[in-house]
């Protein structure tokens, strides 16, 4: 994925398996269809904003985390996320130097 200077880059994900059929997964498609549109991504933002964000700072909603890697083991976390032997995000710690 890649944006322009200055520019926005949005990513909605689901896990595999289906957790999405018929009508709801081409309700899906339809509206990550119109992402491209500045308006349009513009009001996901603020919808995420009014109605999720406050249940992530109440920790209400938190991430799963597969596992954490430290930097220099990216190919194995490339590998991992390829292979799909993950669930849930698999995180790159940078350490400070």
């Amino acid at each position: 994925m890649a944006a322009t200077v200055s520019g926005r880059v949005g990513t909605v994900g689901r896990a595999p398996g289906g957790l999405l059929v018929g009508d709801e997964q081409q309700h899906l498609a339809d509206v990550l269809a119109g992402l491209d549109d500045p308006v349009r991504l513009g009001d996901v933002v603020e919808a995420v904003l009014a109605g999720v964000w406050p249940a992530v700072e109440a920790g209400e909603v938190r991430p799963v985390v597969d596992r954490v890697l430290p930097l220099d083991d990216v190919a194995e976390a490339h590998r991992v996320v390829e292979a799909s032997e993950h669930v849930g995000k698999v995180l790159l710690l940078v350490a400070d130097e």
